[in-house]
């Protein structure tokens, strides 16, 4: 499991060819002089990097259309640390890996190191020790790794003054795509993220959910085999953020690997193949989905009874299978070790004691179980099967 990073101080503006220049080679020039001026600062601005330079250059093959899904595409983060002055540790020892065509989750409380983590593996932050590698390419290359990677990060880094098209206009010139090339997949990707009716207007008028959908598009004009994402869904109302659900999973379809870091666990659930849980700058947990619910989440039985709960507690405390009884509101909460929970045992127990009850509830181990058993966070228990105080047959809930 492996990642890295390092930052391109090349000098050259794509922007501008030598007048020499062969004809047949096409040249990138924004729409208009005031565009080129304030190119690198913008793509500085998108990726958080904070140089003075003028534009990186461009790849070698301007304008040539990058097929991912026939080249190998994979993230390994080998032991990454970062330290900063003063000797805080935001990530330590972090080792990740992401192999071609799937979409990796990094989760985690906030504070936990995942944007860090992240930003070493984009190459915008340089790690104290490990290394990275993102499709074959050592995070160290950066000429190299701007071909074949795409980055989004929470702050969004447009120019405010410049138009949604604008945005599309600098960034095909800075990845050295010909205006052909360049206008189609403008075209393409302003329909697929719902952008047509707001591509003339400047970006200091695009909402926060605009702001979002513009810099996922704008990473992948270039059409990059590996997408690094922080939060790609944050600030979207669920219709948009589906809609970046639909493309992400479209994007790997086509053989694209894509990390993202997310806090909402039911996007990791339904989009990842692989969740890395961090916390306290570390990795605590890696698995599917389905992994990591089996290793570290529980089952749980809920009791939900009329009046005070001290007579059921009692009444319940000889079971060997309840362990670690909690209180939540008219309900006892326990711990189940058995796979199958023997819930007229339990139902028994109380009628024995002459105490009614309004609810058995068993409750299967979540994502979120699992999520703050490794962090230390609250619980929540997802009904499963449910008996009524009558002792009339179990039923499945949702």
């Amino acid at each position: 499991m492996t990642i890295h990073a390092d930052r391109d101080t090349s000098t050259e503006d794509p922007a501008t060819k030598p007048a020499d220049t062969p004809a047949d080679q096409p040249v990138a020039t924004p729409a208009r002089p005031t565009i080129r001026s304030r190119a690198w600062m913008f793509v500085c601005r998108l990726a958080g990097c904070e140089v003075d330079a003028p534009a990186a250059k461009a790849p070698a093959d301007p304008g040539v259309v990058f097929e991912s899904s026939k080249e190998p595409a994979a993230v390994l983060a080998d032991q990454l640390t970062k330290t900063y002055s003063g000797g805080v540790t935001a990530a330590r020892d972090v080792s990740l890996r992401a192999e071609a065509g799937e979409i990796v989750a990094v989760v985690g409380p906030n504070g936990a190191g995942k944007s860090t983590t992240l930003n070493m593996i984009s190459g915008l932050l340089h790690p104290t020790s490990g290394s990275a590698t993102v499709a074959d390419v050592p995070t160290t290359d950066t000429r190299r790794l701007g071909v074949v990677l795409g980055v989004a990060l929470q702050t969004s880094g447009l120019d405010p003054a410049m138009t949604g098209l604008e945005h599309f206009e600098v960034q095909g010139a800075l990845y050295g795509l010909s205006r052909t090339v360049a206008a189609q997949r403008t075209k393409t990707l302003i329909e697929t993220f719902g952008l047509t009716p707001y591509a003339n207007r400047q970006a200091s008028q695009y909402s926060i959910g605009l702001q979002r959908r513009l810099v996922l598009a704008l990473a992948l004009v270039h059409e990059p085999q590996v997408l690094v994402l922080d939060e790609p869904t944050a600030g979207l109302d669920p219709q948009s953020r589906r809609m970046v659900w639909e493309m992400l999973e479209q994007l790997r379809g086509q053989g694209r690997t894509i990390i993202f870091s997310t806090q909402l666990l039911e996007e990791a659930d339904m989009l990842a193949q692989r969740i890395y849980v961090i916390s306290d700058g570390k990795v605590v947990a890696e698995g599917s989905p389905a992994q990591l619910r089996r290793t570290f989440g529980e089952q749980s039985i809920r009791v939900r009874v009329p009046g005070s709960l001290d007579p059921a507690e009692a009444a319940l405390a000889g079971l060997p299978t309840l362990t670690d009884p909690r209180r939540d509101g008219d309900s006892l909460v326990y711990t189940v070790g058995d796979a199958n929970p023997d819930v007229t045992a339990v139902a028994t127990r109380l009628t024995e004691a002459g105490i009614d009850y309004v609810e058995i509830a068993v409750g299967r181990p979540s994502l979120e179980d699992a999520f703050v058993r490794l962090t230390g966070d609250g619980v929540r228990v997802e009904p499963l099967l449910t008996m009524g105080s009558n002792g009339g047959p179990l039923c499945r809930c949702s």
